[in-house]
């Protein structure tokens, strides 16, 4: 993009097809807002991170950065000099969009510094951003999810269990182990119909089986735990063990759950009915690469780039306490727990 544009609807695009092509698609993207000197934003894989880089001349130092949420740093691009702006706090992701959108704005239509306008926008958007780390609606209930099969995991295995939760870090499924994957899948519905994000959500990785854990939820009244408490629990569970501890509290933080904000949390939730693991074999409805490419040429499925969509679990899979249900998630040894 050349000049300096009026508006940021001319400099950069708008959150909802960022959100819509990187966000929710997985897709790692480069947006190129001024190739000299450059200015561009960027979506990590499996939107991981998202940040902008702005390159600087010069050897003055980078500002430290006022927020734990927000990484400020240097890095080398074709041996050019860059500020590095960016934060993996996916509750954090549309407002830190449009803090960069304010950077941006400054640097390229406005002819400013990057690092005092980096600054200024900081201290602008610094309460914001603490306000909006709360988690939604829809991100309280898949956290839930997946503490409530972490409980279980840590009830019958140890506190060693809390290695194989992965879905904090943005891997491709929730829970790992040397042969087995899960996919924890929420919802408030009456049906177990779940939202599968990408194209490689049902794909198990090679060597592995992969099953998607349903959950249906319902609010509980008096009755059922909120998400503290289950939190709470579950370092309980662990207590003693230092280093699951350490790893559980890097997993929280990593999807933006902080102590101090569970006074915003006191919605009760409990489980429908038994929880239903499906396998990710034949006769589990999905779409993957392999579905597109048997597709016919004339829908040029070789040109769809992402895809989410929902599925229908209802009656498929086992149900919580069959053998084939407790052979993958062992029956929790504690009373008590909200199962």
């Amino acid at each position: 993009m050349s000049g300096a544009p009026d508006t940021l609807a001319e400099l950069l695009p708008g959150w909802e097809g960022l959100r819509r092509d990187y966000i929710e698609s997985g897709v790692p993207g480069l947006l190129v807002i001024r190739a000299d000197p450059a200015v561009s934003i960027f979506v990590d894989a499996a939107a991981a991170r998202i940040g902008a880089r702005f390159a600087i001349t010069g050897d003055d130092p980078i500002p430290a950065s006022p927020m734990d949420s927000v990484a400020v740093a240097e890095v080398k691009i074709l041996g050019v000099r860059h500020l590095e702006v960016a934060t993996t706090s996916r509750a954090l992701f549309r407002n830190f969009y449009l803090l960069l959108t304010d950077v941006a704005f400054d640097v390229v239509g406005r002819a400013v510094d990057v690092r005092p306008a980096l600054a200024a926008s900081l201290v602008r958007w610094a309460a914001l951003l603490r306000e909006t780390v709360v988690l939604t609606e829809e991100h309280q209930a898949g956290l839930f999810g997946e503490l409530w099969v972490l409980r279980r995991l840590v009830s019958a295995a140890g506190s060693s269990a809390v290695e194989s939760w992965t879905g904090h870090a943005r891997q491709s499924h929730d829970f790992r182990f040397p042969e087995v994957e899960l996919e924890v899948k929420t919802t408030g519905s009456s049906r177990r119909i779940h939202t599968i994000n990408g194209l490689s959500q049902l794909l198990p990785s090679p060597g592995c089986r992969l099953f998607v854990v349903s959950l249906r939820l319902v609010d509980a009244g008096s009755g059922g735990e909120t998400l503290p408490e289950l939190i709470s629990n579950l370092r309980s569970l662990i207590d003693g063990d230092a280093a699951a501890l350490k790893a559980l509290n890097a997993g929280l933080s990593a999807v933006a759950y902080r102590d101090i904000d569970a006074p915003h949390y006191p919605r009760r939730r409990k489980l429908a009915e038994p929880a239903s693991l499906v396998p990710v074999a034949d006769g589990c409805p999905r779409i993957t690469r392999d579905v597109l490419a048997a597709a016919p040429a004339i829908y040029a499925t070789d040109l769809v780039v992402a895809a989410t969509y929902d599925v229908d679990l209802t009656g498929l899979g086992f149900a919580d306490g069959t053998p084939e249900f407790d052979g993958i998630i062992p029956p929790s040894r504690q009373a008590g727990s909200g199962d």
